[in-house]
């Protein structure tokens, strides 16, 4: 099995069959590249079986793999992202109150379960 590679922020894994998953973070792979993170579909060869995790749970949110190898998923994801890139703190601070936290993870998880046929509503195109 070929080592896990992280970028110096950590390793983004989302659902490169999902439109809009490959639209809002598959096509902004530079972005993330620049603030230290390596970005992966889950669909890569050999990524499941380097991350040990299920892949129906990698199906279910975007996935967050820290450089201190916590696992971070869906708006624990955006908390940690917003966390890490300067600019984006204000999301993090809003993000540590425990009812926006809460309001944006059920909000996160209902798109989550809708992302293929909100991606084929919209016309998004997956990788």
């Amino acid at each position: 099995m070929k080592p896990l590679e992280t970028g110096p922020a950590g390793l983004i894994i989302f659902d490169g069959s999902c439109g809009m998953c490959t639209t809002f973070v598959g096509k902004k792979k530079a972005f993330f590249e620049r603030y230290g993170f390596k970005v992966r579909p889950i669909q890569d060869p050999g990524l499941l079986d380097a991350v040990q995790i299920d892949e129906i749970e990698l199906m279910t949110s975007i996935h967050l793999i820290a450089k201190d190898g916590r696992v971070l998923k869906g708006a624990h994801f955006f908390k940690e992202v917003s966390r890490q890139i300067w600019w984006m703190t204000p999301i993090y601070w809003l993000l540590k109150i425990p009812l926006f936290f809460w309001v944006f993870g059920i909000g996160y998880t209902a798109i989550a379960k809708r992302r293929h046929t909100i991606s084929n509503v919209c016309g998004l195109q997956k990788r």
